[in-house]
């Protein structure tokens, strides 16, 4: 169980005017638990839940309040195939929900993600393949993988190539935040 508690006050200068006592005051709380079942020497379950809660509270010529909540589980079940491969899969899910004073398009999504990996050793040649699915509820799905292998020259060198993609939707909280949040982010894509 982990629980981390922040609380912020950024004062500022107003640039339309007179305006003392500007500022943002801020609070955020993380609360996180892990569970982690050992079946066998060979086969693992990890489970892990999380809750995101921010809030912040400006005053003055514009004053807003804006509530940030993110909600997130994720499950994976990893098996040996021998001594140095490993088969994971797992799901995991969040949800975001924002309330302000100020209005926007979007107040909820959620996000729920399928993967697949297969790591090992096959004497000085390591590997790791992986699969992922998304299917986010204001970008859409997107499916990427990855493919890595190394090979020990000897005792102190590696020789290593990888090669993937990857999917990463901006949060609420980058959209929309007030002032800074931009509306038209759209979400990472590597290759």
């Amino acid at each position: 169980l982990s629980v981390l508690s922040t609380d912020n006050t950024v004062e500022f200068d107003n640039l339309f005017g007179p305006d003392d006592g500007l500022m943002t005051e801020g609070e955020t709380l993380n609360v996180a638990a892990n569970v982690t079942t050992q079946f066998d020497s060979g086969l693992r379950w990890y489970t892990t839940f999380g809750d995101n809660e921010e809030e912040a509270k400006t005053n003055g010529a514009f004053p807003s309040e804006f509530t940030h909540d993110r909600d997130t589980l994720g499950t994976e079940i990893s098996r040996a195939l021998g001594e140095q491969s490993f088969f994971t899969a797992g799901i995991d899910y969040y949800d975001e929900t924002i309330e302000s004073t100020t209005d926007f398009p979007v107040t909820d999504r959620d996000n729920t993600g399928v993967y697949a990996k297969l790591t090992g050793v096959l004497d000085k040649v390591s590997y790791a393949i992986s699969l992922r699915y998304d299917d986010n509820s204001a970008y859409g799905s997107d499916t990427n993988g990855s493919v890595a292998i190394g090979v020990d020259l000897n005792d102190s060198v590696r020789l290593s190539a990888n090669s993937g993609t990857g999917f990463l939707a901006p949060s609420c909280s980058f959209c929309y935040v007030q002032f800074f949040g931009n509306r038209d982010i759209l979400p990472e894509v590597s290759k």
